[in-house]
């Protein structure tokens, strides 16, 4: 049985968050869940922009049990053109991937990843495991006192442990603004501003004594 699921949009570290993931399950099977954020939702042109993706492997209830990643490719792209990728990796059940992009330019930007992978699991099941030979002594109808040996095949049950695996696919994005970089005042700027104000000032003066009779 197979099930589409679309993960809620999660709002971590300020930004607003959206996360997809497709992948085939049956009852009990994990599910890798992603969080995927930006250390801040605004920086400066010229900075870096700092992502991060935290990825659980959440196992279910049900008979599987020993889940763990089994490799896997995350490519992160900085919504400007750049892009960035990482091995998932094999075993374990938590993965953290960071980097920094540079945004030299001013603008609004959609910094996004995509991750495909796989993860095993196992699961105990009761079966049939081998044949075993079961000699008895028998009887004979046609001689009483007589004896025979017959061998049959009984059937052994028990459990065992099967592995499977299962392949997954997951996207997500945030928002990132880089704000223009504000012009500084030159250092000469409000002594120049300071001086204009006092020449106006005498002039005015000048002006005001002139006219008065006299």
């Amino acid at each position: 049985m197979s099930f589409v699921s679309v993960l809620r949009r999660l709002r971590i570290a300020g930004a607003l968050v959206a996360v997809h993931g497709l992948c085939t399950a049956s009852t009990g099977w994990a599910a890798p869940v992603p969080v995927f954020s930006t250390k801040s939702g605004t920086i400066t042109a010229g900075e870096k922009g700092v992502f991060d993706l935290h990825l659980d492997l959440k196992a279910d209830a049900g008979s599987y049990h020993n889940a763990q990643f089994a490799g896997g490719l995350l490519t992160l792209y900085s919504g400007n053109g750049a892009l960035t990728s990482f091995e998932l990796g094999v075993g374990g059940t938590t993965r953290d991937f960071t980097y920094a992009f540079d945004y030299t330019t001013p603008g609004n930007f959609k910094p996004s990843f995509m991750l495909t992978g796989q993860f095993t699991q196992q699961y105990d099941q009761y079966v049939h495991l081998y044949d075993q030979p079961q000699t008895n002594l028998v009887r004979s109808p046609k001689c009483p006192p007589c004896f025979s040996y017959t061998t049959k095949l009984i059937a052994v049950f028990g459990w065992k442990t099967f592995s499977d695996s299962e392949k997954f696919t997951l996207s997500g994005n945030t928002f990132l603004t880089a704000a223009p970089v504000a012009t500084p005042l030159p250092g000469a700027l409000p002594l120049y501003a300071t001086g204009l104000g006092v020449i106006t000032l005498l002039a005015l003066r000048r002006r005001r004594r002139a006219a008065r009779p006299i």
